[in-house]
């Protein structure tokens, strides 16, 4: 056996078994409930069980989110499985295994080198897909979107990737739009394809003859979009001298929160990724390969400070730490590694670039027991404020555990209607299994 093939196996084993760990854990662990948002799917499932379900349930927004390929989704849970919420988190799962094979895929197409430095990238990558940090979106069924998000945002670069490689373009460009299109349909983040991809095509010789066409179908899903989209709920925004701090740290914490809750991770990774990139661009030689790795990583950035406008002058840079949000910051790490690795030509560039790979896989390593108590904790929460709708509790602060104190009555409400409708989360033989 060849060191190529060994190196295949030892990365197919490690993709396998974080699969299968972290379906695992779901399955044991995860507690068929509504939590936080997900409370919202309610009103469609009512609709859909009284036969009064509308195209606008698919259409209509979630704060600045346009969610109809989650909700698409959604529905087709309801309408086959009764809303089963453990079968959409390990549907997750599904979308996370095929993102990170996808991007491994990827970097065997694009990194020349099949050494240690090509070995340690495809670790993070799977490491960062299947990241404990954010724990949340493992147990959180509404969070799916961002699973979803990325595996589409992936697919519009390397669909990109693809064209400059073959003698139609045409198609793989066309699929690229298609998953951009589908991405800004399940999250605001998705968006930012667009304008990526305009560059992306202007960059590239080959595919420069499908800008127009591009920026003319970018215009009108934006006009799509924002069309009808209600306002925004946040508190005006403070003097600009004290929001840009603002919105820089919430960056920088985001972008970092895979290793750390800290900023300094994020502020690294920001700096390293940028220089490695304005290297790669100015090179002939690497600026196509690196090229689908830049724009995943601009993709996840452009998502942070779209979080960070919206949010960071009303819930605080702290909020950029929060564990939903490691899904996107994940695919930042990993592409940020790759395109480090991609700059390093001479050997002591690449031996540096093999050492940042070893930091960010032992700083994972490390952080990867903090995420895992939170699951453990959220699992606990979820399933206590479960038990307490089971038993027709008067105690708030118990069903709050689900939702925020001001909906707890809300929730109450949902949940009597729910059993009315006979829903599979209603019967108490429905609980984790640990």
């Amino acid at each position: 056996m060849n060191s190529k093939t060994t190196m295949k196996l030892t990365l197919g084993v490690f993709l396998a078994a974080a699969a299968l760990w972290t379906s695992w854990n779901i399955w044991r662990y995860a507690v068929d409930i509504p939590f936080q948002d997900g409370w919202e799917f309610f009103y469609r499932y009512q609709a859909f069980k009284t036969g009064s379900f509308e195209l606008s349930d698919l259409t209509s927004a979630h704060n600045e989110h346009r969610v109809f390929v989650p909700m698409t989704l959604l529905t087709l849970n309801a309408l086959l499985l009764d809303w089963n919420i453990k079968a959409t988190l390990l549907f997750s799962v599904l979308l996370a295994t095929l993102t990170a094979f996808v991007l491994i895929w990827l970097a065997y197409s694009t990194l020349r080198q099949r050494g240690v430095d090509h070995l340690l990238v495809c670790i993070v990558i799977v490491m960062q897909i299947f990241n404990m940090a954010q724990f949340a979106n493992w147990l959180w069924e509404w969070d799916f979107q961002w699973f979803i998000a990325n595996v589409l945002a992936v697919g519009t670069f390397v669909f990109l990737f693809v064209a400059t490689r073959r003698d139609t373009p045409s198609i793989y460009v066309a699929l690229a739009a298609l998953s951009a299109f589908a991405a800004s349909f399940s999250l605001a983040s998705g968006l930012c394809l667009w304008p990526l991809g305009f560059v992306y095509l202007l960059i590239e010789p080959r595919l420069r003859k499908f800008a127009v066409i591009w920026l003319i179908a970018s215009v009108a899903v934006f006009v799509l979009y924002f069309y009808g989209l209600p306002a925004s709920k946040a508190p005006p925004a403070p003097s600009f001298g004290k929001w840009i701090p603002m919105i820089a740290e919430f960056t920088a914490r985001l972008l970092g929160s895979t290793l750390d809750s800290k900023f300094v991770w994020g502020g690294v990774l920001i700096v390293v990724g940028a220089v490695a990139s304005l290297l790669c661009l100015s090179s002939e030689d690497k600026r196509s390969r690196a090229l689908p790795w830049i724009g995943i990583a601009a993709y996840a950035g452009g998502g942070a400070l779209m979080a960070a406008v919206g949010r960071a002058h009303w819930l605080g840079p702290q909020e950029g730490s929060q564990t939903r949000y490691s899904t996107i910051a994940g695919i930042f790490v990993l592409a940020v590694a790759v395109i480090v690795v991609i700059a390093a030509s001479r050997k002591m560039a690449r031996v540096a670039a093999s050492a940042f790979a070893v930091v960010l896989v032992v700083q994972a390593a490390i952080h990867y027991p903090v995420g895992y108590a939170g699951f453990f904790w959220l699992s606990t929460r979820m399933a206590d404020g479960r038990e307490c709708l089971l038993r027709d509790s008067h105690d708030n602060d118990c069903v709050a555990k689900l939702y925020f104190a001001e909906g707890v009555q809300s929730v109450r409400d949902k949940w009597q209607r729910l059993r009315e409708l006979n829903w599979r989360g209603t019967h108490e033989n429905n609980s984790p299994s640990g």
